[in-house]
């Protein structure tokens, strides 16, 4: 079945990288929320192109914004 997919990683290998990845885009959000402060608006926004983004305005001025992907 992973074949079909063109996964050809033994499973624990490719699950390992995805953990690797998820984990340090949770660590980034999470300073970079941090960096924006209590009062800071976020909020998701969804793009024509469907692909939803984080958007974190500190205080009126937009501190970070991310693709997610």
């Amino acid at each position: 079945m992973l074949a079909s997919l063109s996964l050809t990683d033994p499973i624990q290998a490719h699950l390992a990288g995805k953990i690797l990845a998820l984990d340090a885009a949770w660590r980034q959000m999470a300073g970079r929320l941090s960096e924006a402060g209590d009062d800071a608006l976020v909020r998701v926004v969804t793009p024509a192109d469907g692909h939803a983004r984080l958007s974190v305005d500190k205080r009126g001025g937009t501190l970070w914004s991310g693709s997610r992907g």
